[in-house]
């Protein structure tokens, strides 16, 4: 008989939500058991066969309180083992009647980058709908790893059932390069013919660091990222062979415009690799945008480039589109099916409508102030920074109306910074380049989207004032 059920525990578990109720053991992670296990997520099948093992020798594990259960309702160990066995195998399977269980979004491995924020919701139901009550949370939020933090509960509540979930939602934030790891969130409720229970939902949690590629016009830089999000130091870097205006990050390859070429290259931990070179009828190319299977490039001598976009992101069939009121183009975006065109020498940005062809069509200046020799854009959601070339209001922070136009331009809170050439977001941090400066400048950024205490993001000053001028910064 023994021999039957473990051999049913050796099968995979695959089910997202294990449920083990009714058993005398307790999880492996130190919770004392008065009635039985529920789980938000599988465990291995080693650790539920422990789980079941415990239950038929009447012990709990480190809890220690498996015998309180057995005493109150007289259920026999062998019993108890075919009880867990008969609800590990199939994914429906869900264990007793009211069991609660967790299902934590987002699903899967939690993985943030440093600086960044990741919101974690738990909403913990029964599993038929039917109605448990007294539910707790019994891990104290001041236990959870650093990184961790509870933002909101709804816990203890009176019943939970279909109809009434309880949800407890999370912030992982890491601030320091740490060992990936899992948070366990304990908790307990009384089932439907009044026994205690327990469970716990495991949220398994990684911190993702980078390296910074600091561009500086015909060379690169590749730098440590430290855990308060300063680039302490820099070596040198495999590079495009040709002077480097702007660098975009698109589709897992960097495309840097510069020169009379697009350059297309790919990536490693190492910076990047394999490079191809294209051409086209371009003259002079400044700022690349992607919309759908087009790139446009923009021309200082005037034009944008509509080119298709392969599959292995190369670019061809190229073709010239002329953006009335555009005066030496630099940067592009794309905004829905708005194309934004920064136009340097006369202080605008010209916005075009992109029809089913990507053609760009009904452009006009949009109706904002505040812009001056703009350089170069950073899409963030549906918020819009420009780089400024003139010093007092570096970065301009715009929002879009709902015809997919700039709606209003406001003072982003970056200034005394020549020539913001390039900005990227990564977390709560902004980076920008700032060439006559041999900067590159890190901002935080509040929730609003506003800039504020920008500092130098090295400490190696030297390293960069011994570069040509860093015209942008990627992170991969």
């Amino acid at each position: 008989m023994h021999k039957f059920l473990f051999a049913m525990l050796s099968v995979s578990v695959t089910a997202l939500t294990l449920s083990i109720s009714g058993c005398g053991g307790s999880s492996n992670d130190g919770g004392g058991s008065t009635g039985g296990v529920s789980m938000g997520v599988a465990k291995s099948p080693d650790a539920a066969s422990s789980a079941v093992a415990n239950a038929a020798a009447g012990t709990s594990g480190s809890g220690g309180a498996g015998s309180a259960h057995d005493s109150a309702d007289g259920t026999s160990a062998v019993n108890r083992v075919a009880e867990a066995a008969a609800v590990i195998g199939p994914a429906s399977s869900t264990g007793f009647a009211d069991t609660i269980v967790g299902t934590v979004t987002p699903t899967g491995t939690v993985e943030t980058d440093l600086h960044a924020t990741t919101h974690v919701t738990v909403t913990f139901t029964t599993n038929d709908g039917g109605t448990a009550t007294k539910f707790s949370l019994a891990t104290a939020a001041s236990s959870l790893p650093a990184g961790w933090t509870v933002t909101s509960s709804s816990a203890p509540c009176a019943q939970v059932n279909t109809g009434t979930s309880c949800t407890v939602t999370l912030n992982y934030a890491p601030t320091l390069q740490a060992p990936s790891g899992r948070v366990t969130l304990n908790y307990n409720y009384t089932d439907n013919i009044g026994r205690l229970e327990i469970g716990h939902v495991y949220i398994p949690y990684t911190p993702v660091s980078h390296n910074a590629y600091v561009v500086a016009t015909w060379q690169m830089e590749r730098c440590g990222v430290a855990s308060s999000g300063d680039i302490p130091a820099c070596s040198p870097a495999p590079a495009p062979p040709e002077f480097v205006d702007a660098v975009t990050f698109h589709n897992g390859l960097v495309y840097f415009t510069g020169g009379s070429s697009v350059w297309i290259c790919g990536l490693a931990p190492t910076g990047i690799t394999t490079c191809s070179q294209f051409t086209g009828a371009l003259t002079a190319p400044q700022g690349i945008a992607f919309s759908a299977s087009y790139a446009y490039i923009s021309d200082s001598t005037g034009p944008v480039s509509r080119c298709s976009v392969g599959s292995n992101g190369t670019l061809s069939n190229c073709s010239t589109m002329i953006i009335p009121g555009s005066d030496n183009a630099k940067g592009l975006a794309v905004y829905g099916s708005t194309l934004l065109v920064a136009s340097y020498s006369n202080n605008q940005i010209i916005e075009c409508t992109l029809d089913a062809s990507g053609n760009a069509t009904d452009c006009a200046p949009a109706a904002v102030s505040g812009v001056n020799e703009p350089l170069d854009f950073a899409l963030v959601g549906s918020t819009l920074y420009v780089d400024n070339q003139q010093v007092v209001n570096s970065v301009l922070q715009c929002t879009f109306g709902s015809n997919g136009r700039i709606s209003s331009c406001t003072d982003a809170g970056v200034h005394n910074l020549y020539s913001a050439s390039g900005i990227t977001f990564i977390g709560n941090d902004a980076y920008i380049a700032s060439p006559y400066d041999y900067l590159i400048d890190r901002c935080s950024v509040a929730g609003n989207g506003k800039l504020s205490n920008c500092v130098s993001a090295t400490s190696a000053t030297d390293t960069f004032n011994s570069l040509p001028p860093p015209t942008g910064v990627i992170f991969f």
